[in-house]
């Protein structure tokens, strides 16, 4: 075991399966408990290779455009598909790369005090997202996971070592964990503990090589998020009619 070593294209494929299962989980089978908690384990993999993509992407602009105008694209369906409010995994990972982006901003400069720059955005993205919470009570507005789902790839991408990334990300997740499961959280199913199982994904994690493989599937997670939902949404439709 101490030799067996898994690249990104391994660990993407497996986050991309274990999110399909997941929501075909809960669209087509009726939040089927066991396909639910394999979709566990896809956010914390998916997260921990956003922080990474900030961090070796050539272009930024075109790498947030890309993650934010699927994820609008996605809210569009969503709203005018099912009248929900609810944020996707590409908004949240959108907030993401905005506080990343503000950090190797501040990473260039000369001066700590550049290190409020990404602080105080930080504060502000809380303030709106606390805000609108407040202000859209009576729907299912929230964002995925979270605001601490945010938080997830900035604390990867902060940390210098792999032991660190995976330490905070674990307590990110623990942090979500515990929200998800009170009576104040999301709680977007009555299963207790359920978001504990995303825990799970730091194992492959940690035999993640560092190395990219040779696929080419850079883009794949973007494309397929918005198309296999696309999918199981009209395979949906189908059954109900």
């Amino acid at each position: 075991m101490k030799n067996f070593k898994i690249n990104a294209d391994i660990l993407k494929i497996l986050a991309l399966v274990c999110m399909t299962v997941d929501h075909v989980g809960l669209m087509l089978l009726n939040d089927y408990l066991p396909f639910r908690l394999i979709g566990r384990l896809a956010f914390p993999i998916f997260a921990y290779f956003i922080a990474e993509g900030c961090k070796y992407t050539r272009n930024k602009p075109k790498h947030f455009a890309l993650i934010f105008g699927l994820g609008l694209i996605c809210q569009l369906v969503y709203y005018f598909a099912m009248g929900s409010l609810y944020m996707s995994i590409l908004i949240v990972f959108s907030l993401s790369v905005i506080i990343i982006y503000a950090i190797s901003w501040a990473e260039k400069q000369k001066s700590k005090w550049a290190y409020a720059v990404p602080a105080l955005i930080t504060a502000a993205l809380y303030a709106v997202y606390y805000l609108l919470k407040i202000y859209l009570k009576n729907t299912d507005f929230d964002l995925d996971y979270g605001f601490m789902g945010v938080l997830a790839p900035v604390a990867i991408y902060i940390a210098p070592k792999k032991w660190l990334k995976l330490l905070l990300l674990g307590i990110c997740l623990i942090g979500t964990s515990a929200i998800m499961t009170t009576p104040h959280g999301i709680d977007f199913i009555a299963q207790p503990n359920f978001q504990w199982y995303s825990l799970l994904a730091i194992i492959p994690l940690i035999f993640y090589s560092g190395e990219k493989g040779k696929l080419k599937i850079k883009y794949l997670f973007y494309i397929y998020y918005p198309l296999h939902l696309l999918v199981i949404y009209a395979l949906q439709l189908l059954l109900l009619y």
